[in-house]
């Protein structure tokens, strides 16, 4: 996995880079919302949609240096644990594209302590994601010393359904910076196993993962906590 985290490392410093010159898991403690059904969202039946129609409407509640990730009664997580660790989303587009903005943000600015939380929790167990959990560990985050002028600067922009099975999805999210600027574009690739929207760690699986810095919006569907469509609220807590 040494590779994959190279180009999350190397991402993670050009984002940071770009915006200094600017001037800039099962179990849990807390829900992202109380359930409207006896039944957990990632236990009810797979959906039948294969796209998804409008932005979704989304609580977007702070995460590392504040960058805002999507939460919904309807689409998950129903659970973030003590460590921050999101987990159970709906089997459904909308569920996946939670999940995957969810796992992949803090790839994308460089927060790897709160990754290996999630790739130990959320990842497909396998030796590989065992070994990119202690790479992790011991990581310090790309944006030590900068938190100040970093903080609330990146936040989600949009998103394209690149490919959709109930066992599979592969999603582009796009990233922009003080709400007006382009910074890029991440691709993501969740799994739909243990009753939960998961990611492969695994070595072979590196080339669906990665980030783009100014990659192409075109196609993309407006939303995150900024956009006119697809924000619901915007949380501070």
């Amino acid at each position: 996995m040494s590779r994959l985290n190279h180009v999350y490392r190397t991402a993670g410093l050009a984002a940071i880079g770009v915006l200094a010159l600017a001037g800039c898991g099962a179990g849990g403690s807390s829900a992202s919302g109380d359930s409207s059904s006896e039944t957990s969202i990632c236990k009810k039946d797979a959906s039948d949609k294969t796209s998804i129609d409008s932005a979704p409407k989304a609580d977007w509640k702070p995460s590392s240096l504040d960058v805002k990730v999507p939460s919904s009664d309807e689409y998950g997580p129903e659970k973030t644990d003590d460590n921050k660790v999101p987990s159970c989303f709906a089997h459904s587009p909308e569920g996946g594209l939670f999940a995957a903005t969810q796992y992949g943000t803090p790839l994308v600015i460089g927060d790897y302590k709160l990754m290996s939380e999630i790739t130990s929790t959320q990842a497909i167990d396998n030796s590989d994601r065992d070994k990119l959990v202690e790479e992790y560990k011991d990581k310090p985050a790309e944006y030590a010393g900068q938190e100040d002028q970093l903080k609330g600067k990146i936040q989600v922009s949009g998103y394209k359904v690149t490919d959709y099975t109930k066992d599979k999805a592969t999603y582009e999210i796009a990233f922009g910076m003080d709400s007006k600027e382009s910074l890029g574009v991440m691709t993501f690739t969740v799994e739909w196993k243990d009753n939960d929207w998961r990611f492969d760690a695994s070595e072979e699986n590196q080339s669906k993962y990665g980030f783009k810095e100014g990659g192409s919006t075109d196609g993309f569907t407006k939303w995150g906590p900024d956009a006119e469509s697809g924000s619901s609220a915007s949380s501070s807590s």
